[in-house]
């Protein structure tokens, strides 16, 4: 946001400067976000403008202010006005370096709002949202001493224009609203001099756990695990105590070094993106494996005898062996 200037403006007619050049575009110009003291001067770009002069003035004052501002801006906002007063505005675009101007826009007029008005915040939206989370954020609303924050029926105080709110669930809509709190609100809530509620909707993002999590290939002192893909994921977090914590981006990961005939626990989450801001989903299901038996512990039936001979049959005998799972 642009540092807050102060305003004495001044204007009634204008007429300043050389002669317009009609390659020279004016910009269009509109008026946001007026309260009691501020407002918000906006205009739409100029594709080859490198300045902007903006020339204003308090209705019925014949004296001008006149405002200059890089090409790529796009707003102003002015602070300190008159409560109740009407104002009057209006642009020119700079086009090249030796001053080319455009003819002046069309004059704009807006009328501050009268004291002991009480309105909610403007500019309100809903940033950096995740899949558990979001950043609520609104206009600094001047002369209020503080917010009422509606989180989906939960009423909180804050006394900033921002706040952050969590524990959310995924692919999910939410509604809040922000009110402003006007005069004093060191009285009971119920005293308080309070706007309405302005209000925004939002869905988090979806970051599901990965399915079908699993063991392809189970070995004496290896496995490979697998799982689904995520189609929005950035990575995945696979861990466990043989492993650590470690990233994979594929959907496969293969485990060496491990013992035979022990149990081994694996979880895994998502990592998805959005905005540019990494978020996890959920911890799996904990997966636990049991690595086959070593083969040098599958000892050769011993002893072995015959026992029961007849002229037709016999019975062949042998000892168990612990791991056998046939002979």
């Amino acid at each position: 946001m642009k540092t807050l200037q102060s305003l004495c403006f001044v204007l009634i007619m204008i007429s300043i400067g050389s002669t317009a050049n009609s390659q020279c575009l004016s910009p269009n110009t509109f008026t946001t976000n007026i309260y009691s003291t501020q407002v918000k001067l906006n205009w739409d770009p100029v594709p080859d403008a490198v300045q902007y002069m903006l020339i204003a003035s308090l209705q019925g004052i014949a004296t001008i202010d006149t405002f200059y501002y890089p090409g790529a801006d796009s707003f102003s906002v002015f602070s300190g006005l008159k409560k109740g007063s009407t104002y009057q505005w209006a642009m020119k675009s700079i086009c090249d370096t030796l001053g080319t101007e455009s003819a002046l826009s069309q004059v704009v007029s807006f009328t501050t709002l009268p004291s002991g008005t009480c309105i909610p915040p403007f500019d309100q939206n809903t940033a950096d949202i995740t899949n558990n989370s979001a950043d609520l954020n609104w206009d600094d609303v001047p002369d209020v001493v503080g917010y009422l924050i509606d989180l989906g029926g939960s009423i909180s105080h804050i006394t900033g224009n921002s706040t952050n709110w969590e524990s959310l669930l995924g692919s999910t809509q939410y509604v809040w609203g922000v009110a402003s709190i006007c005069g004093v609100d060191t009285m009971p809530p119920s005293t308080w001099d309070t706007s309405g509620f302005s209000l925004d909707t939002f869905i988090t993002a979806s970051c599901p756990v990965p399915t079908f999590f699993m063991a392809g290939y189970i070995g004496e002192d290896s496995l490979d695990l697998s799982w689904s893909s995520v189609s929005n994921s950035e990575s995945y977090i696979l861990s466990g105590a043989s492993i650590g914590t470690l990233s994979v981006t594929d959907t496969m990961y293969s485990i060496n070094g491990l013992n035979p005939s022990t149990e081994y626990s694996f979880n895994i989450q998502t990592v998805c993106n959005s905005g540019g801001t990494d978020y996890m989903s959920e911890i799996s299901d904990t997966l636990t494996i049991t690595t086959n038996g070593s083969q040098a512990n599958c000892n050769t039936p011993s002893p072995i005898f015959t026992s029961n001979i007849t002229l037709e049959t016999a019975k062949l005998n042998w000892s168990a062996s612990p791991l056998a799972l046939s002979y």
